[in-house]
């Protein structure tokens, strides 16, 4: 096929990756790994019928190539590990997270870098159905994820191990059930907001006085550190905390009124300006105000990502770029809490600081026991 920029949104977790020097690969393909090099899904020998020939590309999948390559060339190029792409299918009706596999061609002899199909088989799935179509279709947003951008998963066994929580907050009333709880000191407001998507915000008044506005699981903790993958999410600051304002973005094990003083913990961080922070606590070693180096801008969206695939080694990522300091500094969770939460929280002891965090959409990706 000719090149297409198949990616559309959420954060695409880009590699580079050497191609084999007889394999052209184009803007679009579905990619996987031969020993250590990346090949077109049409290159791949054929089993013996579709489904196993789904199975081993599943466990080689490398992810979407965003760039393309000329046969004989050896140069690495970019590939998106995960993210929401469209991509043509096979025609059928879909329903909300129908799994999907990578096609094959007419004739059953070779599979296609272009195309996906749906599936019942977890172990062949590459990605699943984001958008239902009540009538058949030949084009499907799939969010789609690499075996190797998050290595836990290879040995899991299956979707079926997998917990997937989200949450897209359209009309949540977090005193009404859910998962969801607030904490609401003084004259601070947690509600939706009239916002396309649906919004949840977090809002700091200018009353001089001690507030808080939390957004949490109330101190049910479901996520447990050696399982949990990542904790991802859409947020905007829209008013940059002022004064003694502090704002966090993460997980934690349970709420304490003040940040600094709470057992595990792993978040973004700003306090009282538009400089972005990291910070890592499991009661042992304590990673502070570690700064990113990058100041956020007030009503710009971005898409935040914790990754605890590697506990000895946690990433964090904005806008799919990997955020780090000078040092660089090494964020770890060996001791502590097992259990965690997801945690929004905007706070000040005092004075008359505001501020504002919108929260789009919450994605938590874990194994199960």
């Amino acid at each position: 096929m000719s090149n297409v920029q198949r990616w559309r949104y959420e954060p695409d977790k880009p590699r580079q990756y050497a191609v084999d020097s007889g394999n052209a690969i184009q803007i679009g393909d579905l990619a996987y790994f031969e020993v250590d090099d990346v090949r077109a899904a049409g290159s791949m020998t054929y089993g013996d019928n579709l489904e196993n020939s789904q199975m081993e590309f599943r466990h080689k999948f490398a992810g979407v190539a965003a760039q393309a390559s000329a046969s004989l060339a050896t140069d690495p190029i970019r590939i998106l590990s995960t993210g929401v792409f469209e991509f043509p299918c096979a025609s059928a009706i879909w329903e909300l997270h129908d799994l999907v596999a990578i096609d094959d061609n007419a004739g059953g002899t070779a599979l296609t870098p272009q195309q996906v199909i749906k599936t019942l088989n977890p172990d062949a799935a590459i990605g699943r159905v984001v958008k239902a179509e009540a009538s058949a279709v030949t084009e499907i947003m799939v969010e789609l994820w690499s075996q190797y951008s998050a290595p836990a998963l290879i040995e899991a066994g299956g979707e079926a191990n997998v917990v997937r929580f989200f949450e897209d907050f359209f009309g949540l009333a977090v005193s009404t059930g859910g998962p969801w709880a607030v904490v609401d000191t003084g004259d601070a407001t947690e509600a939706m907001v009239a916002d396309d998507g649906g919004v949840f915000r977090l809002h700091i008044h200018a009353t001089s006085e001690a507030e808080d506005a939390v957004l949490y699981f109330g101190d049910l903790a479901n996520f447990s550190l050696t399982n949990l993958q990542r904790i991802r999410f859409r947020a905007r600051v829209q008013t940059i905390p002022t004064d003694t304002v502090e704002l966090v973005m993460g997980v934690v094990d349970a709420h304490n009124l003040d940040d600094d003083t709470v057992g595990t913990s792993c978040w973004f961080k700003l306090q009282n300006s538009a400089d972005l922070l990291m910070e890592s606590d499991d009661t042992a070693t304590d990673e502070d105000d570690i700064d990113t180096l990058l100041n956020l801008v007030a009503t710009k969206w971005h898409i935040f990502e914790i990754d605890f695939t590697d506990l000895t080694d946690i990433k964090f990522y904005m806008d799919g770029l990997v955020c780090t300091d000078a040092a660089p500094t090494t964020f770890v969770q060996a001791t502590g809490a097992t259990l965690v939460q997801p945690y929004f929280s905007l706070d000040k002891a005092s004075g008359a600081g505001v501020a504002d965090l919108d929260i789009d959409w919450i994605e938590i990706l874990s194994l199960r026991d």
